[in-house]
């Protein structure tokens, strides 16, 4: 090959660079990147769009479904505690007894003073205590649950004689004395059906 070849050649080459303005940027090895399209994301079926009604900028809200459940409230502790009294009857030797006796709600108090007062002493005499409802040789007796043991103690076989402290009971009797039948936190443990255990 002659040197006016090689020549002519290389003047073809550079009116070739200087035509393509690509190669007179030096980018010839870069590519223009393409961006991919953008889609909505599908809405959630648990959530509706509305439009806020409040707004004037035309925003809208999401509104969510909420579940609707029940709730269920456990009370633990109790201020009062509850007895249930049942009045033993001893009869007289020497008096026929009563077919069906009776203890109104003042017996039951002058019975339960002198079961405090004996068990705690002067303090026993100011003690608190409510006589819930009676029935014929039974009672219910609400108590502060702070002094529920005290109170058990105190009527757990307590008795007297018939006639003292001012307790008066017709019917040929000599001595009455109390017995615990039950005692719960709360009433309905004592006037409710009772309750089985079931294994879960």
């Amino acid at each position: 090959m002659t040197g006016n070849t090689v020549k002519k050649a290389a003047k073809k080459r550079r009116a070739a660079r200087d035509a393509d303005p690509a190669i007179q940027s030096g980018n010839t090895n870069k590519r223009q990147k393409t961006t991919p399209p953008i889609t909505a994301a599908p809405s959630s079926p648990s959530s509706t769009i509305i439009p806020n009604a409040n707004t004037s900028d035309g925003k809208r809200q999401t509104k969510s479904k909420k579940s609707h459940y029940d709730s269920r409230i456990t009370i633990k502790k109790s201020d009062w505690s509850y007895i249930y009294l049942e009045a033993i009857l001893d009869k007289d030797n020497n008096q026929p007894a009563a077919s069906n006796p009776q203890i109104d709600v003042l017996t039951w108090y002058f019975i339960l003073s002198s079961a405090f007062s004996r068990y705690m002493g002067t303090i026993g005499s100011a003690f608190q205590f409510d006589i819930v409802h009676v029935d014929q040789v039974s009672s219910y007796v609400r108590v502060p649950s702070i002094n529920f043991k005290p109170a058990w103690a105190a009527v757990s076989g307590f008795f007297i004689t018939n006639g003292h402290n001012n307790i008066n009971i017709d019917g040929g009797y000599s001595r009455i004395g109390l017995k615990v039948i039950g005692t719960s936190k709360f009433l309905s443990g004592l006037v409710g059906p009772p309750r089985k255990w079931r294994p879960p």
